[in-house]
């Protein structure tokens, strides 16, 4: 048996090793059902199946093949069920979504379909340029000028404006505001980020001139991860 990077069999056990068993046995069986599904690009299966996808019916307008490589090739490509495609830094994560976000385009998925999450708002807009920049320069022989670039030109719905973009905090801060009825928290809420929490902890204890356990004791630090007070 191969040697997982997830071997648990030599890790020193905490105290309450009891508590965490279940967790740990529940973990255990999730990474085991993740490595029982791993696609090993070099297998002469996947490779025949990548040729299958590209050498379909479909007439594609992007030759993904030689713009990726295997790995990337495969991640962009299945967009049938559900895929976790783990990749470090520099591994062309960017280009990876971009020519995703195409693929899926070219095989009739409507962008009002599609969610594309990121962590910054900045990624997530270049995704789609460049995935429009991408389909727009496929679209035939002739060379297209950048103010050439209009929407209706693009083999898809209004370009990619209707795809669902952003970041993963303003997609959820979204979702909890137009759901909040369901959720019973008012729709106005407030988000306080760690500055702002900072300050609310300041200005409480300038308010209530709160005492600390023990007395002696100065009080904490307003980015202190813990409070003992006395209101």
């Amino acid at each position: 048996m191969t040697t997982s990077i997830f071997d648990t069999r030599h890790y020193k056990y905490p105290q309450n090793f009891l508590e965490m068993k279940p967790k740990l046995t529940r973990l255990e069986q999730a990474i085991k059902k993740l490595e029982a599904n791993l696609i090993d690009t070099a297998e002469t299966k996947n490779l025949k199946l990548l040729k299958q996808r590209l050498d379909s019916g479909l007439r594609l307008k992007v030759d993904y093949a030689s713009e990726l490589n295997p790995d990337q090739l495969i991640a962009a490509t299945t967009i049938d069920g559900k895929v976790l495609v783990i990749a470090g830094a520099g591994s062309g994560k960017t280009k990876t979504l971009t020519y995703r976000t195409s693929y899926l385009l070219e095989n009739g998925v409507s962008p009002k379909e599609i969610l594309l999450l990121t962590f910054t708002r900045k990624a997530a807009n270049e995704i789609k340029d460049r995935a429009k920049s991408l389909l727009a320069s496929s679209l035939s022989n002739q060379e297209l000028s950048d103010a050439e670039l209009a929407e209706d030109k693009l083999p898809t719905d209004k370009a990619l404006n209707s795809i669902t973009s952003g970041t993963f905090h303003s997609f959820c801060n979204m979702l909890l505001r137009q759901y909040s009825g369901l959720l019973g928290i008012n729709p106005r809420f407030t988000i306080l980020d760690t500055g702002d929490s900072e300050d609310a902890i300041d200005l409480v204890h300038k308010e209530k001139s709160i005492l600390i356990r023990p007395s002696h004791k100065p009080f904490h630090a307003k980015n202190a991860a813990k409070y003992h007070l006395d209101v």
